[in-house]
């Protein structure tokens, strides 16, 4: 969700496109982060895939632009759209399998699917093309940062235990954990060292501000490692799912993660922790941005497609 609303941003500064948005999920959370930055939205409520794509038909016109962010639609959906309507694709492609001609356009900014070569389909590639939402461009330059701090980011799949495992790695490290409030988190606050605060957050639009105050952030990956590089926080990522593993693998290579820590593994991420020099640390960090010209590109592709 972060990543659409961020490419949804990049669209209307570019060109002032304001986009409108329709959710595989109804999850109420997923639909007021996207209301709270200003952008319509709306649940797929078919469940029959063709019938699905027949109502997304009847919102468009000839010519629309419609971007695709889901692992589960299938190329038999997007031809079924492209009969119903004379629309255009952009897809996300994190795992290079829409170079078939039936997009128009690939967004391919995660640091192994930029790797391919596309021939069917024009492609945005490599992190010069990571959309980052306003806020956190923002939160770089204006929040102020606080050491001793760490943030303990974990997305919607992660386990109660994984939580558990992370605030007891951590707090013997911090005097202050932070834990973003998510399905993991329950509402409650895991055991800790008696020598740490802990503090639950209340439900956020974003963490931008979260992510560019504390000293470290440790998440599960997904879009949240890529908002961290863009606030030039150093990461360190719990690496759980092959769909992201490679990703991860480079991003550290490249130097723009602090870590990757194998879940549950206490010693690799106690090590890794006890490694991080803050100041040194953010101005390398900052270096590898700048060599990789990280999100520099987002308006150039919003221009080109607009202008297509």
């Amino acid at each position: 969700m972060s990543r659409c609303v961020a490419l949804a941003e990049v669209f209307e500064d570019a060109t002032g496109t304001k986009a409108g948005f329709v959710l595989s999920s109804s999850s109420p959370r997923a639909m007021a982060m996207v209301r709270a930055a200003d952008y319509p939205c709306a649940g797929r409520r078919a469940r029959d895939l063709q019938a699905d794509a027949d109502s997304l038909a009847r919102r468009l016109d000839g010519g629309d632009i419609v971007v695709i962010d889901d692992y589960g639609l299938s190329r038999d959906y997007v031809r079924h759209l492209r009969r119903a309507v004379d629309c255009r694709v952009l897809a996300i492609d994190d795992l290079n399998r829409w170079d078939t001609g039936l997009a128009e356009w690939v967004l391919a900014f995660s640091m192994v699917a930029c790797d391919k070569r596309y021939r069917h389909t024009r492609a945005f590639r490599g992190p010069e093309y990571a959309p980052l939402r306003r806020a956190f461009g923002a939160a770089r330059t204006s929040v102020p940062r606080e050491e001793g701090v760490c943030l303990i980011a974990l997305g919607g799949l992660a386990t109660p235990r994984l939580l558990d495992w992370a605030v007891a790695g951590v707090s013997p490290l911090y005097p202050h954990v932070r834990i973003t409030r998510s399905a993991s988190s329950g509402g409650r606050i895991p055991p800790a060292d008696p020598s740490c605060r802990v503090e639950l957050l209340p439900p956020l639009p974003d963490l931008a501000e979260e992510i560019a105050r504390c000293s470290v952030c440790v998440c599960t990956g997904g879009f949240t490692k890529y908002e961290c590089i863009g606030v030039q926080t150093p990461a360190v990522v719990i690496d759980q799912t092959d769909l992201e593993h490679r990703d991860t693998l480079r991003l550290q290579r490249s130097g723009m993660l602090a870590g990757v820590v194998p879940a549950m593994d206490s010693r690799k991420l106690r090590s890794v922790l006890r490694s991080l020099e803050s100041e040194p640390r953010r101005v390398t960090l900052a270096d590898h941005l700048r060599e990789a010209a990280f999100g520099s590109r987002t308006a150039d592709m919003a221009a080109e497609i607009l202008g297509d």
